[in-house]
């Protein structure tokens, strides 16, 4: 019996004794990469959290963390693969660019996962990611590269969990496009700004919503694969409803030569106005993030419609003029 009661207290003392912070990372690697250090860098502030001699096709880096940190697993200055680095067992899926196993890591994977579904709606996929996991150290990093899915609501959960994030100068100009965004929306009102035409004359866009009893703004760009292809909607929309008082106007934005925007026209044969040069001076105020952004804008004002296209825009317009 005494016996019996040493061993057991010797399992609970070595229970106690676990790093309940520890971590390891399985990464299957190429038959290339044997003899080479394996490393997890963290992304923030370059440490390395872990490292290993690839020895075999699969490598086991392991170490212990305090706090999950989103890092990268690294060969020779090459990315293997993103992750959170976290307590637990950790399996890199390299193909996938994903990891599983713990917390974070498989909150991720399901995201990525999910995206396989061609019935899902992606965007409602990761605005509800954005929502409910704003403490994954994934969000951040998802958040800087995608922008355009994000608004108000979904930055103050992500800064709530991320005070330093609040302070960001590029997240607070973040914050200003989106209540721009917000406000330019579906029943807000136009904001007028000024651009050279084609003519080269300094064209403010109210000069044209004020003449029309409806105006289609399209913010587009040279090198815009999107923009080009959504271009001939808007002149076929233009041809067909000019005679009834449908107005649009092409605003040229983000181009790297300022002579892109009037060739691409041009190429094009766009039989309406366009505005060249515009800078994220004119697209933050309409908190524009990406392009083709195409709003719909009666005499008044008001914008009836923003971000549609195709045939929604289409509809939209043919309603108007019933």
């Amino acid at each position: 019996m005494k016996k019996l009661f040493s061993a057991l207290c010797g399992t609970l003392l070595l229970a106690g004794c676990a790093d309940k912070n520890a971590f390891t990372i399985t990464v299957p690697v190429s038959e290339d990469i044997k003899g080479q250090t394996v490393v997890a860098i963290d992304n923030i502030n370059g440490d390395t959290l872990a490292m290993a001699t690839a020895t075999d096709t699969i490598v086991v880096l392991k170490g212990s963390i305090e706090k999950p940190v989103f890092a990268t697993i690294v060969c020779n200055s090459m990315p293997i693969t993103p992750l959170v680095v976290e307590p637990g067992n950790i399996a890199v899926n390299s193909k996938e660019e994903t990891a599983t196993g713990t917390p974070y890591n498989d909150q991720y994977a399901a995201l990525v996962g999910g995206f396989k579904d061609e019935t899902v709606d992606s965007e409602a996929m990761i605005r509800e990611f954005f929502l409910l996991h704003a403490d994954n150290p994934w969000a951040v990093p998802m958040f800087q590269s995608m922008p355009f899915f994000a608004d108000t609501e979904i930055l103050d959960s992500l800064c709530a969990h991320n005070p330093d994030l609040a302070q960001n100068p590029g997240t607070i100009r973040l914050r200003g496009m989106f209540e721009n965004r917000e406000r330019t929306g579906k029943g807000g009102t136009y904001v007028d700004f000024a651009l050279p035409n084609e003519k080269g004359v300094e064209t403010s866009l109210s000069s044209y919503v004020e003449a029309a009893p409806l105006t289609i703004v399209d913010f587009w760009a040279s090198w815009c694969g999107p923009c080009r292809a959504e271009i001939p909607n808007l002149i076929d929309l233009y041809n067909q409803y000019r005679a009834k008082g449908l107005q649009v106007v092409g605003v040229d934005v983000w181009e790297r030569d300022e002579q892109a925007g009037p060739d691409a026209a041009k190429e094009m044969k766009i039989p309406y106005p366009v505005l060249y040069g515009g800078t994220a001076e004119v697209t933050d105020l309409y908190g524009i993030v990406g392009i083709p952004t195409i709003l719909v804008i009666d005499r008044e004002g008001k914008i009836i419609a923003r971000d549609i296209r195709g045939t929604e825009l289409a509809e939209t317009v043919a309603a108007q003029f019933k």
